[in-house]
């Protein structure tokens, strides 16, 4: 619908509201890039550049390989615990 494309756009208008003006066409071909090819057609967005997509594939995959091998542990302070009102094993509070 009109409505999910407007909706769309405006997303990718407001994410890329903190870069730099001369930077919005990459921006915008770089979001094609992370959106698969059914969501692409459904928001009538064009494909990207296969160059731009297979860079960015990559650059997303070293960044992958980055945190999970290179990176040091979360001190205990970061790590998330569970809420005293979670849920516990059995469902209950």
């Amino acid at each position: 619908a009109e409505s999910n494309v407007l909706i769309a756009k405006s997303t990718i208008a407001l994410f890329l509201s903190l870069v730099p003006k001369f930077l919005h066409e990459f921006g915008h071909r770089a979001a094609y890039c992370l959106m698969d090819l059914r969501l692409r057609m459904a928001m009538s967005f064009p494909d990207p550049p296969p160059w731009l997509q297979s860079a960015l594939d990559t650059l997303l995959s070293i960044r992958k390989w980055t945190l999970r091998c290179l990176s040091l542990p979360r001190p205990k302070l970061l790590i998330a615990r569970r809420s005293p009102f979670a849920a516990g094993p059995n469902g209950k509070l």
